[in-house]
């Protein structure tokens, strides 16, 4: 998941568990022109989602969205799995998959 409530994921993460405080990924509008403001990718909060309309409630309805595949350079990539990897609250099944 993105989100651009980078102080509120950092504050939770520091109160429950600062261990998992690297497992949020810095992203901002040079990696994703969609991105208007700095945000970060939970890697501790992964789902798979397989239908664009599962997305359809979780997208601010202000704004219209394509499913398009994107290019994620190789070294977020990198980053992202590390941060899964590390994260002490993804379950191992998602782990293993990647």
């Amino acid at each position: 998941m993105i989100t651009s409530k980078i102080k509120e994921r950092k504050v939770y993460y520091v109160k429950w568990n600062p261990n998992n405080l690297k497992s949020l990924v810095p992203v901002n509008s040079a990696i994703f022109p969609f991105l208007s403001l700095e945000s970060i990718i939970n890697c501790n909060d992964v789902e798979l989602i397989n239908i664009k309309e599962e997305l359809d409630g979780r997208v601010d309805p202000r704004y219209v969205f394509e499913v398009r595949t994107k290019e994620v350079p190789p070294a977020l990539q990198k980053d992202i799995k590390e941060a899964i990897i590390n994260s002490t609250i993804v379950r191992d099944i998602y782990k293993e998959m990647i």
